[in-house]
């Protein structure tokens, strides 16, 4: 029995003779023994398969076994084994078993459909699709059948194929927890994974343990960009399955994605150690380490991912592109030329490479790379922006423009495809575009060096252009000049008077005739009294004071000196009440010789518009009102030029909704005074220039002054709003009322009111600034506060009218001077001297120069080198003043407590210095010509500031930290911080470097006679 086949079982059942005589054959003459192994290999299959279906697949092979020994041809036991081997992921022998059951049995669909699975396990995805087919042609509606297939033309990248297999598969079955996760798998694939994570609830919810798609859903969650979610699916993928290197992996990426490089890594680091030769895993730490700026390590991963697997498109396409950030251009194209060999179609690996090549200069294969790329992915905007640089390398600007609007309507924060726009629209001469592409760009990215070298270029462009546009603007007035006989002066103050003064000297000297030659003079605070002379209009005057130079007043006539002074030669340097100078030169303008040539008008203040203007019947118009600025825009203001054009129109256009744009302002305290001039004179200038809080101006004559205070920001805008007043309820420039002589005892009285415990500062600063110039409080008229900011022009002439399209009048030519053309307010009227300056220089030009365009040009060049001079003159001021905010709200708060403590610990080397700056500005003032007072000694000085003024610790402490360092440094900025003027007359005197006078070459250019040459 043993020799046909028969287990030894068998045998032994023939060799015991209790059973000689049950042995029997049928009636065909076979033995009964093979009857009994039928019966026995049935009773084994039979409990294997109901071991294998409970799950108990080693019980149910190890049935199986039996069974098979009985009969090796027992074709249901071959499939069931096998298919337990595979349930035991024991392929090999699941699919040697069931080759063996369908060769007895080809038809077995159980068989088949068993085979295709272990196959599809082993990766023979096509040998698994044939067996499934088969066994889908024998039973077609099976839906494990249907899954498996659908899983297996998903590794095949048949994802249609595949999901409708398992469409009709959840159709019939709907609870297929593999046929979920399997479809998800595949809408994934096709970039569902909306639908893919749907899938997944439902696979976890019928089992939220499921590792396999809880890695699955994490991974969707992860291509969807919700990193979040996907590192929660994925933690607890890991806490079922702790060393699973995918998880580790996906979890790693979507860390790294999500920003946490740090924590990405970790992740990584330990899929690696599980698995050192996962290539993938070497790529994603290698994105990662780049991301932490070690390149040298991303280096060393990919080499390792490519050494692993030579053939690893997407580890050759980063390292190529690895290569190609680090500038090994062509290291970069070699290994993106292999990657692409392996993958043709790759649009990032195409990109890659044709960036290379446009480092290279090999702008044509470039291009190829770059429009096959695209032909790939047509929406892809870095792409696109890079094909535009490519082509705008190439001189082909437009084509440039084209490829990188598309990118920009893409993202419109692409930082490289703006800054290659605007400087493709600079070489097609579109400046204004360029610039606002490129300033976008560096809001975005302030230090993109290529967006600022671009718009430096496009700035200086669009700068010329404008100034040549200026210049060729002269060209209709070749007129000869001594021919303008017809002048239009808009008067905003003396300047203007003084101008039209001057001009009808110079017509009454050269004998002209008063029909033909003319000064129109438009003023608008002037009405006619009872006698039809012209006066100030009631309320309309101030208490603005301003000290005149002395080279200024030398340039005029005695006739007009004597406007500015008691005779004709004032005192030198003297201070004045700008009121009183606007009527004393009102008064002289409708009197003999000057009234034979000059007439008077007033103007409503909203005239001054571009057609008002040209109506004018003159040959020149000159303007010292800003508000002729503000008429013209763009003429007197190169509107490309960086913070000028917002510097030069602020003083007006704060209520044009550019106040976000202004430079910070200058803020001041102004104390009104009355009742007679200090009574320490010799001191106050010295004191004035020693600090840069304090400023008297006064004019004895008239008996009355202005004490101004500097003051923060934050002290401004809580003296407004513990006084109840809006900082838009006035002009940019002009003072806020704050206290009326009726309001004063709120600060003045001993017992302290609400005001002074809400501003315990304010009343010590006004009592210091008393001290230091020698007043009373009782002298106080009135308080108020002004916002200032410094203004210039870049032109100082403008043409109205075009004799080419206007035939009916000739152009004009409008200037601008003073306060319209240079104004810088720290301390108000401060531009009167520079304004003067520049009507002298108009009388010049008139005079000496041959043509009307000659002298425009010339005029101009002089108020430009005399703008830059005063810019100069004026940095000083607009510095933060040292304390800042920190004495409101109460001086008992931190920041106030800490700075009078340090005033306190430094007060006596606070008061040496002071001191010691004195002494220098003494010895300076006194050296200079004209000091008007005697001498004051070493002595003098201690005296007063050690006994009469003796300042409080706090205040000393300000006004030190405010000071200068170096009187050199204090001439310079004198101007900006006087009450009109330098007091030592500008750069006519000597400056003062290290407590010694150097006579220094002169910058400002009125004093040079020959400035028209």
């Amino acid at each position: 029995f043993v020799a046909f086949g028969f287990s030894t079982g068998i045998a032994d059942l023939f060799q015991d003779k209790s059973n000689m005589g049950k042995i029997d054959v049928d009636n065909k003459g076979r033995c009964l023994v093979y009857s009994i192994q039928l019966q026995k290999v049935s009773e084994l299959a039979r409990r294997g398969e109901t071991k294998r279906q409970a799950g108990d697949f080693a019980g149910a092979i190890s049935d199986f076994d039996l069974a098979l020994q009985l009969d090796p041809h027992d074709v249901s036991a071959l499939r069931s084994r096998g298919d337990a081997k595979r349930m035991l992921d024991d392929f090999a022998g699941a699919i040697e078993d069931l080759d063996a059951a369908l060769k007895l049995e080809p038809r077995n669909a159980f068989a088949l459909r068993s085979r295709g699975d272990a196959k599809r396990m082993v990766d023979d995805h096509m040998g698994a699709i044939h067996d499934l087919d088969l066994a889908l042609q024998l039973e077609p509606r099976n839906p494990v059948a249907l899954s498996s297939r659908g899983d297996a033309k998903r590794m095949l990248e048949d994802s249609m194929g595949a999901i409708a297999d398992l469409d009709i598969a959840l159709q019939m079955d709907p609870k297929n927890a593999f046929a979920l996760s399997s479809r998800a798998a595949s809408k994934r694939l096709m970039g569902d994974f909306l639908g893919a994570i749907a899938d997944l609830d439902r696979a976890l919810e019928m089992d939220p343990c499921d590792a396999f798609a809880l890695r699955r859903r994490g991974e969707a969650k992860r291509l969807a960009r919700d990193f979040a979610g996907a590192i929660q699916d994925l933690d607890l993928a890991l806490v079922i399955e702790p060393a699973n290197a995918l998880a580790l992996w996906r979890r790693g990426e979507a860390k790294r994605q999500g920003g946490d490089a740090t924590g990405a890594l970790g992740d990584l680091n330990l899929a690696l150690q599980l698995e050192p030769i996962n290539a993938t895993a070497l790529c994603s730490r290698s994105d990662t380490k780049l991301m932490l700026q070690d390149y040298m390590g991303a280096m060393e991963d990919l080499d390792a991912a490519v050494q692993l697997e030579p053939a690893n498109a997407a580890a050759l396409r980063s390292r190529g592109e690895l290569k190609r950030l680090s500038g090994d251009f062509q290291g970069s194209i070699e290994d993106l030329d292999r990657a692409l060999q392996l993958e043709p179609q790759n649009a990032v690996a195409l990109s890659s490479r044709g960036d290379a090549k446009r480092m290279l200069d090999d702008c044509q294969g470039a291009l190829v790379d770059l429009d096959l790329a695209l032909e790939l992915d047509p929406n892809n905007a870095l792409d696109l922006a890079r094909r535009g640089e490519v082509k705008r390398e190439q001189g082909d600007f437009a084509g440039a423009i084209d490829d990188l609007d598309l990118a920009l309507e893409l993202e419109p924060r692409n930082v490289v495809a703006l800054s290659s726009r605007g400087d493709a629209k600079r070489m097609l001469n579109d400046c204004v575009g360029a610039l606002q592409d490129l300033d976008l760009a560096l809001q975005i990215e302030p230090d993109n060096p290529f967006a600022l070298c671009c718009r430096s270029e496009a700035q200086k462009m669009e700068e010329s252009r404008w100034f040549v546009q200026k210049a060729d603007s002269l060209g209709p007035l070749n007129c000869l000049m001594s021919q303008q006989l017809k002048w239009a002066i808009i008067c905003g103050g003396p300047v203007g008077l003084t101008l039209a003064l001057t001009l009808a000297e110079s017509m009454e000297r050269q004998g002209l005739d008063s029909e033909a030659a003319t000064v129109e003079i438009y003023v608008s605070w002037i009405e006619k009294d009872e006698n039809s002379k012209w006066q100030r209009k009631r309320g309309t005057s101030s208490v603005e004071m301003v000290t005149l130079q002395d080279p200024v007043l030398d340039s005029l006539s005695p006739e007009l000196r004597s406007a500015f002074g008691h005779g004709a030669s004032p005192r030198p340097g003297r201070s004045a009440l700008v009121a009183g100078l606007e009527m004393k030169l009102l008064e002289k303008a409708q009197q003999p010789p000057f009234n034979t040539y000059i007439r008077i008008h007033d103007y409503a203040e909203t005239d001054v518009q571009p057609v008002w203007l040209s109506s004018l019947c003159c040959d020149v118009i000159v303007s010292d009102s800003s508000l002729t600025r503000c008429a013209f825009p763009g003429a007197f203001v190169n509107p490309a030029a960086p913070h000028v054009d917002v510097e030069a129109q602020q003083l007006q256009l704060s209520a044009e909704g550019n106040e976000s744009n202004l430079v910070e302002a200058d803020f001041a305290l102004g104390i009104n005074l009355s009742f007679g001039a200090s009574k320490q004179a010799r001191f106050n200038a010295i004191f004035s220039m020693a600090q840069n809080i304090y400023q008297l101006s006064s004019d004895e004559a008239s008996e009355c002054g202005c004490l101004s205070i500097r003051i923060t920001k934050e002290e401004y805008y809580e003296l407004l709003d513990s006084t109840g007043r809006c900082p838009e309820s006035a002009d940019l420039g002009s003072p806020i009322r704050l206290f009326g002589e009726e309001d004063l005892h709120l600060i003045t009285d001993e017992k302290a009111s609400m005001l002074q415990l809400r501003l315990p500062w304010l009343r010590r600063r006004i009592t210091e600034g008393f001290k230091l110039y020698g007043l009373q409080l009782e002298q106080m008229t009135s308080i108020t506060v002004v916002q200032l900011r410094p203004a210039y022009t870049q032109c100082f002439y403008h043409v109205l009218g075009d004799a080419s399209t206007d035939t009916s009048s000739a152009p004009k030519l409008l200037l601008l001077a003073g306060e319209a053309a240079i104004s810088d307010h720290f301390w108000p009227c401060r531009g009167l001297n520079s304004g003067l300056k520049s009507a002298a220089a108009i009388v010049k030009m008139w005079l000496q120069c041959e043509t009307l365009a000659e002298g425009a040009g010339k005029y101009n060049s002089f108020m430009d080198k005399l703008r830059k001079f005063e810019m100069q003159q004026r940095s000083a001021p607009r510095d933060q003043l040292p304390w800042g905010g920190a004495l409101l709200r109460s001086m008992e708060s931190p920041e106030a407590q800490s700075l009078d403590r340090m005033a306190r610990e430094q007060e006596e080397a606070n008061r040496q210095s002071f001191l010691e700056n004195c002494k220098l500005w003494r010895d300076f003032l006194q050296q200079s010509e004209g000091w008007p007072h005697e001498s004051v000694t070493d002595e003098d000085l201690e005296e007063q500031l050690y006994k009469t003024i003796g300042p409080k610790e706090l205040e000393l402490h300000l006004m030190v930290c405010s000071a200068s360092t170096r009187p050199s440094s204090a001439v310079s900025s004198t101007s900006s911080r006087r009450s009109g003027s330098s007091t030592t007359g500008g750069p006519d005197r000597p400056w003062l470097t290290n407590a010694k006078c150097h006579w220094l070459e002169p910058v400002d250019p009125s004093s040079d006679e020959h400035w028209l040459r």
